[in-house]
């Protein structure tokens, strides 16, 4: 009699353990499935950042061209201007 009340605290105690056991692995799958789902959005976001980075390169690169073309353009009014009024002074002196 000893004996089977020992074998039967022996399976309750391991009914409870193996409860536990799947409580926690439910628990761990629940925490795993949360930390996949926040990772998708971490990753569209990493690689939209990415893209956006791509095209800011870009735009940087285009404006360092036409900020160097409107250095061009002045340089190129101020000489048509100095120009036109060299043709003006001549002009009037005729």
């Amino acid at each position: 009699m000893r004996y089977r009340t020992e074998a039967e605290m022996l399976k309750v105690t391991k009914d409870r353990a193996s409860k536990e056991v799947k409580e926690a692995s439910a628990r761990v799958e629940a925490a795993e499935k949360r930390a996949q789902d926040a990772e998708m959005p971490l990753v569209k976001s990493t690689e939209e950042n990415s893209h956006l980075l791509g095209i800011n390169e870009v735009l940087t690169s285009e404006m360092k061209v036409l900020k160097a073309r409107l250095v061009n353009a002045e340089v190129f009014e101020e000489g048509a201007r100095a120009a036109l009024k060299d043709t003006e002074e001549r002009m009037a002196s005729l």
